[in-house]
């Protein structure tokens, strides 16, 4: 149920990908070259290969040491909004941005802050608007 793929993101099929995962991936983590145009590329391919209700973890969008990240994603988020391809942000923290399907951002949202009002969970401090989306 776990498949670790290394290598250069940008040379990566997404039906590859997807075959060697098994099917359609749950949770796809963005954390490698910290560039725009990698970002915007790796986030593109997780896109492709997304589950349906799969979520996906962009590293460091808010880092000042890598603000390639945050263009990139923004640049990216720009070209695909209104498309079957778009996904959209529902939890910001742990220097993460977590995103899903436009039609799963509601229940991924209410998921986090009830998360948040049970005794084991992390808390939300407060929500904020990324990308034109609560987070």
């Amino acid at each position: 149920w776990l498949a670790i793929i290394e290598g250069d993101s940008t040379a990566v099929d997404a039906g590859n990908l997807t075959n060697a995962a098994g099917g359609p991936i749950r949770l796809f983590s963005v954390d490698g070259c910290h560039t725009a145009e990698v970002t915007a590329s790796d986030v593109d391919l997780a896109s492709q290969c997304l589950h349906p209700d799969g979520v996906v973890l962009v590293d460091d969008v808010f880092n000042p040491d890598w603000p390639g990240v945050v263009t990139g994603l923004s640049k990216w988020c720009t070209e695909v909004k209104g498309t079957d391809w778009e996904l959209v942000p529902f939890a910001i923290g742990f220097n993460k941005v977590a995103m899903c399907r436009r039609d799963t951002h509601a229940t991924y949202l209410r998921a986090t802050k009830d998360a948040g009002e049970r005794p084991y969970g992390a808390r939300v401090r407060k929500t904020a608007e990324f990308l034109g989306w609560e987070c």
